[in-house]
């Protein structure tokens, strides 16, 4: 995944993933949940609108919706769920656990690596082929 990212069609995208995987080095986990989003929401913006991604410019559920669409985020019966899961766990987890909000509880090491694992499945999937 981070050899496709290093395409400077992505460059944007690895400005997120560097910094993230230092916060979770440094045990800043909120903030490893919070780069995590954010680098999803840039990868969208640049696959669906072919534009350098900023946050506030596209929300995360519809980017989606007009990927599907679109037909650049692949999708099958059998890997729909999978897609909308990952989808409602990063959506979830930001508005739970990041600095982007309030939290409403302490995020740990295991929320912020499962946030970044999630995260780079889902680049890798939307990658394949490319």
């Amino acid at each position: 995944t981070l050899n496709a990212l290093s395409d400077p069609k992505w460059m944007p995208v690895a400005t997120i993933l560097a910094p993230m995987f230092e916060d979770l080095r440094d045990a800043r986990y909120s903030e490893t949940i919070t780069k995590a989003h954010s680098a999803v929401q840039c990868f969208l913006q640049i696959l669906v609108t072919g534009e350098t991604g900023t946050n506030g410019k596209g929300e995360l559920a519809q980017l989606m919706k007009i990927g599907k669409k679109a037909g650049v985020i692949p999708t099958s019966r059998f890997i729909e769920p999978f897609v909308g899961n990952i989808q409602s766990f990063i959506t979830s987890e930001r508005a739970t656990n990041s600095t982007a909000k309030p939290s409403l509880a302490p995020a740990s090491n295991s929320d912020a690596l499962l946030m970044m694992n999630m995260t780079l499945v889902f680049l890798q999937h939307c990658l394949q082929g490319r």
